[in-house]
Formats: C-alpha cells, structure tokens, sequence
C-alpha cells in the first residue's frame, strides 16, 4: 500500500507543477520558473523508460546534463538530490558541450542552445537520449520535450515520434498533461 501511495504521489507532482505560476517581478521570474522547470525535469525522467542499453550497468545512474551555461542554480540539485528515477540515483553535469552528450541520458538544452542540441541529436545515433529544450521550434528541430511559458505557468510539449526514434517509452500519464503532442 505505501507503495501505491508513492507512486500516487509522484504522478501528482506533475499536476501540481503545472499549476504553478511564475508571475512576480523579473529576478523571481527566473528562478521560480527554473525551480519549476527542475521539478520537470525530475518527473520526466520518472515517467520516461531508457532502453536497457543505455546503461553500462544495471546500478549505473541517470546522468542529467545541462548544455552551455546552467540556468538552473541550485534548483536542480535541490530537486535532485537523494532521489531517483526509475530506481537510479541521478548524476547532474553542468556546462557540458555538444560533443559530449553521447555520455548523458537527459539533455537541458536552454533557450539559445536548444536548436542546435536538437538538431545535432536529430543526426546521430541518440539512442537512449531525452532531450528537453526550451520554446515552441525545440520539437520542430527535433527535440523530445519543449519547456515553454504559456500564460504564466510552465508547460510542455511532446514529440512522440522523436522520442520513438531515441528509443524511449513516454508514459501515457506524462503525455496526459502535455499542452500538446506531437505525432
């Protein structure tokens, strides 16, 4: 039973982000919404299923990294931190460039990399990558998951089939509340 209650709860958490708004003054703006976007990231990876093979090990972690400079503070370790998905401990790069996503299993690409994070992902062998940027063209350049403000509240969109080609299994409840699916 405490189990069913866990996992209740944690498809909960999703919701509840969803309903969270960033207005306010600027400054809060910008670390409320990447508090939130934080709180994302986690429940994706929750509700996401990697291939068996793109771990080395069967304890092997979920590697998150963030591309370019990180937008995110303290926040995603904050969110992090002690927890897993899908009973991995998590591991966050910062900074990482281009060249060495092979090594991560979810990729933040921030506003003004998230277009060629996209498209570079899009060319080669990725399987086993999520990728989450931010703004409405991410999905069209070929990401997975688009971040974006909508009305003051972060939403999401989602790319079904780029996340067929990478081999991954979005769950049904994640793409329930997406703002928009892309087939």
């Amino acid at each position: 039973m405490n189990r069913f209650i866990r996992h209740i709860a944690a498809a909960l958490a999703i919701p509840i982000a969803l309903s969270w708004s960033i207005a306010g003054p600027a400054h809060a703006d910008s670390a409320l919404e990447y508090r939130v976007k934080a709180a994302f990231l986690y429940n994706f990876a929750k509700f996401v299923g990697w291939p068996d093979s793109a771990f080395s090990t069967e304890i092997a972690p979920v590697i998150f990294c963030v591309v370019g400079p990180d937008p995110f503070g303290d926040s995603l370790s904050g969110t992090v931190e002690g927890r897993k998905a899908g009973g991995r401990d998590i591991v966050i790069l910062r900074d990482v460039r281009l060249d060495e996503m092979a090594q991560c299993h979810l990729v933040f690409a921030p506003n003004a990399q998230a277009n060629a994070v996209a498209r570079i992902l899009q060319h080669e062998a990725r399987s086993g990558i999520l990728t989450v940027g931010e703004g409405p063209e991410f999905l069209e350049s070929g990401g997975i998951i688009s971040l974006v403000v909508d009305d003051g509240k972060v939403r999401f969109d989602v790319s079904t089939e780029a996340a067929e080609a990478a081999d991954l299994k979005v769950s049904s409840q994640l793409l329930k509340l997406a703002r928009h699916v892309k087939r």
